[in-house]
């Protein structure tokens, strides 16, 4: 069965944007870059929300077509623009960016019949609101946390609405040579 993996970056005081929204505080290198590529190539769909769906929607199209012809095939463009997404929106009509599927809501048998067809990790990047669900429902497998060396004072918390504690195991920890140190949980099962 495929795993749902969430992955995000967080600082150390919990937020996952800034107070303007913004993300000036992330620090990028080659290293993380590679991770980023990788967590792609390991998965062939991704789960958004639809705030981040739009965002992507957006700059993933052009980031492609921006780049040589010969690049694109196995560039990081083309895997985000070739994934099936999966967006969970009351709002959204008509999703542009596909191959999409959109799901009106969440429903656990749905999202569980998704982890049981055949294909790769599930990935989940951004889409707080989607994922707060998803962890209240125990579906995410496995949580990615690539912690930035900052503290913001305000910005969009990740683990606002969360019904009830989830308890963690950690499973690796890896830092990187900026700083950013990337720290995997699964659920702790009882």
């Amino acid at each position: 069965m495929r795993k749902i993996v969430f992955s995000a970056w967080i600082t150390l005081d919990g937020r996952i944007a800034g107070p303007d929204g913004g993300y000036d505080w992330v620090l990028m290198n080659d290293e993380v870059g590679a991770y980023e590529s990788q967590i792609l190539i390991d998965a062939d769909t991704l789960i958004f929300g639809r705030y981040t769906y739009t965002d992507f929607a957006a700059h993933w199209p052009r980031a492609e077509a921006a780049l040589a012809p010969e690049d694109r095939p196995n560039s990081h463009p083309h895997r985000m623009n070739a994934a099936l997404k999966v967006v969970i929106s009351h709002a959204l009509e008509d999703p542009p960016w596909g191959p999409v599927r959109l799901l009106r809501g969440i429903d656990p048998a749905e999202i569980q019949a998704l982890k049981e067809e055949p294909g790769k990790d599930i990935l989940i990047w951004g889409s707080a609101s989607i994922v707060q669900q998803l962890t209240n429902l125990g579906l995410v497998d496995e949580y990615q946390l690539l912690l930035h060396p900052a503290v913001l004072g305000g910005g969009k918390q990740l683990w606002q609405n969360i019904d009830k504690r989830v308890q963690f195991s950690l499973a690796d920890v890896h830092q990187f040579s900026n700083g950013v140190t990337k720290l995997t949980y699964v659920p702790a099962r009882a």
